[in-house]
Parts: C-alpha cells; structure tokens; sequence
C-alpha cells in the first residue's frame, strides 16, 4: 500500500511540473518589467552623463546630437529633488515638478528612463543639453525623410518591446526609440503601444506608435501628463 502512495505522490509532483508553469512566462506581449536589452543596432553612437551619473548613449541626426535613451534623473539640473510617483491622486494634483519609475525596477529604470510631468520638462537636462523645441522635433524627422515615415525610423527594430506589427521600424536613425507608455488622468497607459517625449514648449509632445509608421505631435497635453525625456545638445 505505502508503494502505491509513492507512485501517486511521484505522479502529482509531475503533473504539478507540468501545469503549474505560467503561460505569461514565455509571452509575446512587452510590459514595463520586461528587462531584455535595447536594440540599438549598429551605428556611430557616442556617450554622455548626466548630472547624477547616469551614461547615455547619443546619437547625431543632421546637425543636432540627441540622447539615444530616455533621461532617467531624479533631480532637477540644478540639484533639487523631484517629487516621486506615489499615487495617483498625489500625481495629478502636485503642481511640482514630479517623475514617475517603472515600480522602482532597476531594469525598467535602464529601459524606459523616467515619465516626467510638464513641471519637469524644461528643468532636468543636463548641463549643456536641453528639452528639444518643437522645431528641433520637426527637423529630426525632415532629417528622416519626413513625419509620414519617420516614426518607423526612430523607433527600436523588433518587437522584443514593441508590440507587433511595429510598422516600418528600423532604426535608421539611431534614435533608438521605445514604448515607454504615459501617464494620463493619473494612469500608465500604451507601454508597449507607443512612445511619447515632450517638447519645450507648453502642451507640445511628439510621439512613435507600434501600429503607423508615422511620427506624430499634439499640443494638448495637460499639465499632469507623463512623458519621457530625450535632450538635445546645446
């Protein structure tokens, strides 16, 4: 009797192998805590710091020299403290310039960077870079060969972090860019979907999606929207 106990036992202890791994183990579906490393592809990238030393990579398209990752600083270029993400309801009604991480994620902190509110925009570059205008936005993509095509020129090749199909990506550019998402009324919304980056001037972002090739701007978002940062050399 004690054998056939032992050969029950030894059979739900395989069955439970079999059945107790998670489907979402093995997804195809990116999500913030995905740490599989940035397709870059292969160009003439340089390097910068930041003012906490954190290393970038950068890239030159035309004239201009852009981070080829998003800004991931908790302080403002002069040194003072951002207010950090707690909730919801603290991030829409803080009139502070606040950041948001990806749950506090080392690996999602190295992917995505930082979502900044509009507080934030103009004042966390480093020394000698800067939030890039929206003519500075406009001249990458004439620099690509325009806005209907130059959302597949900078976004990351591959759907590792994109969601398919990704449309016409392939990092020409170098830009290198990633669906970080956003945070909108208080939520992270379309990580995997899109990428969103402000510009200088109030309301205005510029964002890539997984579904068009196009890159796109808007001047509409709010004063607590979270969006990602890619600074310009001065």
């Amino acid at each position: 009797m004690k054998k056939n106990y032992l050969f029950i036992a030894i059979i739900l202890v395989l069955l439970s192998n079999t059945f107790g791994c998670k489907e979402d183990d093995a997804t195809d579906s990116p999500t913030p805590t995905d740490p599989q490393a940035i397709n870059f592809g292969t160009h003439d990238f340089g390097t910068m710091e930041d003012n906490e030393g954190n290393t970038y990579k950068t890239i030159t398209i035309g004239s201009a020299t852009w981070m080829a990752q998003n800004l991931r600083v908790t302080k403002t270029t002069d040194g003072q403290a951002l207010e950090a993400w707690t909730d919801s309801d603290t991030w829409k009604s803080t009139s502070n310039a606040a950041y948001f991480s990806y749950q506090g994620s080392e690996d999602n902190i190295s992917l995505y960077g930082h979502l900044y509110n509009a507080a934030a925009r103009n004042n966390v570059c480093p020394t000698g870079w800067h939030t890039p205008t929206s003519q500075e936005w406009e001249s990458l993509a004439n620099e690509v060969g325009g806005k209907t095509t130059a959302g597949g020129k900078i976004k990351e090749e591959g759907t590792a972090h994109w969601l398919s199909p990704n449309l016409g990506a392939d990092n020409s550019s170098g830009f290198t860019g990633l669906p970080g998402g956003s945070i909108h009324l208080g939520l992270l919304l379309d990580v995997g979907r899109d990428g969103y980056w402000w510009a200088s001037e109030p309301g205005s972002f510029y964002y890539a999606s997984s579904s068009r090739f196009e890159m796109r701007n808007k001047n509409t978002a709010l004063p607590d929207e979270g969006l990602a940062i890619r600074c310009v050399k001065d």
